[in-house]
C-alpha cells in the first residue's frame, strides 16, 4: 500500500511539475529581483514560512518520529527558501560572467543570499536525513519530491509572479536577460 502511495505521489508530482512550467524561461536582474523581495506579499510569505517552521521545530520531537511528513514538510520549506536564494546568486553572476555586469562582490546582497543558501542547505539535508533514519527511503524520497515541489513551486510563484505585478510595479520577465545571453 505504501509503495502504490509512493507511486501515486510521484505522479501527482510529475503532473504539477509540467502544469506549473512556465512556456519561456524566467529570468531577471538584480533590480527586480530586489524589488520582488522587498515586495510585503513576499515578506508575509517568508515571515509565515519562518514562524510555521519555527513552531515545527518546537514540535519535533511529539510528531517527527509519528510522521514521515513532518520532516519532510520542515526539509520540503526550508528547501524552497534554498532554491529562490539560489536564484538569487545565480542571478548576480549571471549577469557578470556572461553580460559583464559589474563584478557583484561589493553587494551585500549576495552575501546575505550566499549565507541564506549555504544554512538552509544544510538544514534541509539535516531533515531529509531525519526523515530517512526514522521512515527510510521508499516512504521518504516520493514524498519529499512532492512536497519540495510544491513549496517551490509556490515560494517561486510568490516572488516572481505575485501581485506586485498588478500594482505596476515590475516583475521578473524573460525579456532582462534575453538581451545579454545572446551575447554571451
Amino acid at each position: 500500500m505504501r509503495d502504490l502511495l509512493g507511486c501515486a505521489l510521484c505522479v501527482v508530482g510529475g503532473v504539477v511539475i509540467v502544469l506549473n512550467t512556465p512556456s519561456q524561461s524566467v529570468d531577471t536582474d538584480i533590480d527586480v529581483f530586489l524589488t520582488n523581495v522587498k515586495d510585503p506579499v513576499f515578506v508575509t510569505y517568508i515571515a509565515l514560512l519562518v514562524l510555521v517552521v519555527l513552531v515545527m521545530l518546537g514540535f519535533q520531537d511529539k510528531y517527527g518520529h509519528e510522521h514521515v511528513g513532518y520532516y519532510v514538510l520542515l526539509c520540503s520549506l526550508i528547501g524552497s527558501v534554498t532554491v529562490m536564494a539560489c536564484k538569487g546568486v545565480s542571478t548576480f553572476l549571471t549577469l557578470w560572467i556572461c553580460c559583464g555586469a559589474d563584478a557583484p562582490f561589493r553587494q551585500p546582497v549576495l552575501y546575505i543570499l550566499l549565507l541564506v543558501l549555504t544554512s538552509t542547505a544544510v538544514l534541509q539535508i539535516r531533515y531529509l536525513n531525519q526523515a530517512m533514519e526514522n521512515f527510510g527511503n521508499t516512504e521518504t524520497v516520493p514524498v519529499y519530491y512532492v512536497m519540495f515541489t510544491i513549496c517551490t513551486i509556490a515560494g517561486s510563484t510568490i516572488l516572481f509572479a505575485a501581485p506586485p505585478a498588478r500594482l505596476g510595479r515590475p516583475r521578473a520577465t524573460s525579456h532582462h536577460l534575453d538581451a545579454c545571453t545572446s551575447n554571451c
